[in-house]
């Protein structure tokens, strides 16, 4: 038997209260290790020396005299609120303790393998970063003829016989740019 083993047997081996088999380990390692005799003596000694205390009165209202003055004395709000915590919610708040506890622990392992800003491949903030193609669309001959038509300030014939005319400069507004009218 080792000595951690005897010393948390010790008081127990005082009283009495082992097994046979443990009494018996118990004496003889005690027998053989000058610590753990020297320990038992002491715990012999202690045992004693509170069997010989005899019982104290106390004053009437002592009790309550105890009980007012750790009511009045300031409690931390923090302190206050855990032990509302722990009052209302019991057994209930241990899992979600746990959770919390284990998902800030994933994340603060998880934070050192993210990538660093020079490792990021974001294509679309690279696609938004380069300026926009310049589309070039060809002018049909439509659209060549209006501008001709509102710059001469005459009619042209779509197909299907359509004739856009322009209106008069005196009733555009500032906001139009060319107003036409077809007929």
């Amino acid at each position: 038997m080792s000595c951690g083993q005897t010393h948390r047997l010790l008081s127990a081996f005082v009283d009495g209260e082992l097994s046979g088999a443990d009494m018996m380990r118990v004496r003889e390692h005690v027998r053989n290790c000058p610590a753990c005799s020297t320990d038992l003596d002491d715990i012999r000694l202690l045992k004693c020396a509170l069997g010989q205390l005899r019982p104290i009165s106390v004053s009437e209202g002592l009790e309550e005299r105890l009980i007012e003055a750790l009511g009045a004395a300031e409690v931390p709000v923090s302190v206050r609120i855990w032990d509302w915590l722990r009052s209302t919610l019991g057994r209930r708040l241990e899992p979600a303790s746990a959770a919390v506890a284990l998902c800030a622990g994933m994340l603060a392992l998880s934070v050192g393998h993210l990538p660093q800003p020079s490792q990021w491949d974001d294509n679309v903030a690279k696609a938004l970063a380069q300026p926009p193609p310049v589309v070039s669309t060809p002018v049909s001959r439509t659209s060549e003829g209006l501008i001709a038509a509102s710059a001469a300030e005459s009619e042209f014939r779509l197909p299907g016989d359509q004739v856009i005319r322009p209106v008069s400069a005196a009733t555009l507004t500032p906001a139009s740019a060319v107003s036409f009218s077809i007929r």
